[in-house]
């Protein structure tokens, strides 16, 4: 790749984050193209380098020249582009991603972590929310923080922007980058009109009937009614068999689908099912949910997650006036090799379908589109 191209990829495993960081740096161009001011990195790092996340991004910034950070550390990390000769994940071992980008001058700005409410947010960028809109964000959160849910639709809200982006995930730290090491909340950038994005979601299931409505609920996790009759029995009979003939596997791999309202694509959110209580006949939802919502049983499986990747992948290409300049893709932790059976599977698919471009992601435990948070989805966002 020239070094004139607006997008330029790295990626690297080691034991010692120093030398992982310098084969990235190698992989780069010396010379980046823009102003420094004008270039954005995107970095990722497996959580075995959690406690060197600060000293790999001031080698960056000091070798690169480029001054602005986004990022987070995540379980697997991947990465693909032709400097790279394919597509690489990492995932439970060390690995480092970059992708650095040059873009219009005054075209992004990188905002800290807020942690709480609005009020927060709005002081601590009360500049750039003056200037006017921006349509698209993106975003790290810290899956501990129990606003995060409030803190995306209110982000998203006060810019008009659509958001996409991943939670991090870690045995260690939970820390994101936002141009410092920063945690607790929910961090990232935004890009004013001139920066042109497609994105696309892939869900890992598929639904195993129609839709319900939740008629009786014990608690706001407890789902005690369904459609009028008791949830247990609404249950085995989307399962197709009694409880007692699921082994384990089969069990676990069935979750609750909370349709998004005024979707025309059928979108939902899928959640675990946190318990499944046949003695009381009730079953309890990782998720609020009230009488009245809609709500639908879903499958998840390799063979559904590769159907909608396929279908992602489908629908985005149609979209692309031509190959993307990059693109950053966000998966859950349940996906990956755990899902798919091989390293890098997830990436390869992108680039056969969409060609070889600079791309970087991470597994996330949640996964951000729109102004919502998703789980056991692939999210792809392209830079045209």
């Amino acid at each position: 790749m020239p070094p004139t191209a607006p997008f330029h990829v790295a990626f690297a495993t080691d034991s010692h984050w120093a030398k992982a960081a310098k084969i990235c740096r190698e992989q780069l161009p010396g010379q980046l193209p823009g102003e420094p001011r004008d270039r954005l990195g995107f970095l990722y790092v497996s959580d075995y380098f959690e406690s060197q996340l600060g000293s790999i991004l001031t080698f960056l910034r000091e070798t690169t020249d480029v001054e602005n950070w986004v990022g987070s550390v995540g379980l697997g990390v991947s990465a693909a582009g032709s400097v790279l000769g394919g597509a690489y994940e990492c995932f439970d071992e060390p690995g480092v991603a970059v992708m650095v980008g040059a873009f219009p001058s005054g075209s992004f700005h990188v905002f800290p972590a807020v942690c709480e409410d609005m009020a927060e947010f709005a002081s601590a960028n009360k500049e750039w929310l003056k200037a006017g809109d921006s349509p698209f964000g993106v975003v790290h959160g810290d899956p501990r923080n129990p606003h995060m849910a409030e803190l995306l639709r209110g982000v998203a809200g006060k810019n008009s922007a659509y958001l996409t982006g991943g939670l991090t995930s870690s045995r260690g730290a939970y820390d994101q980058v936002a141009n410092a090491v920063t945690q607790g909340g929910l961090s990232g950038v935004l890009f004013t009109p001139e920066v042109a994005v497609v994105t696309g979601l892939a869900q890992s299931c598929a639904p195993m009937g129609p839709a319900h409505t939740i008629t009786e609920c014990s608690d706001e996790h407890v789902v005690s009614g369904i459609d009028g009759r008791p949830a247990f029995e609404v249950f085995v009979e989307e399962l197709g068999r009694e409880m007692e003939d699921e082994d384990e596997e089969e069990a676990v791999s069935v979750l609750a689908g909370l349709p998004i309202p005024g979707s025309d694509t059928g979108d939902y959110l899928a959640r675990n099912l946190a318990n499944v209580d046949p003695e009381h006949g009730v079953i309890v939802i990782d998720e609020t949910v009230a009488e009245g919502d809609r709500m639908l049983f879903c499958h998840r499986s390799r063979e559904n997650a590769e159907a909608e990747m396929a279908r992602m992948l489908d629908s985005l290409k149609r979209r692309l006036p031509s190959t993307p300049k990059g693109g950053l893709y966000f998966t859950c932790v349940a996906r990956g090799p755990a899902l798919f059976g091989e390293a890098g599977a997830e990436m390869a698919a992108i680039t056969d379908a969409l060609g070889n471009f600079p791309l970087v992601g991470f597994s996330a435990n949640g996964e951000i589109s729109n102004d919502r948070l998703y789980g056991y989805t692939g999210v792809l966002t392209l830079f045209l």
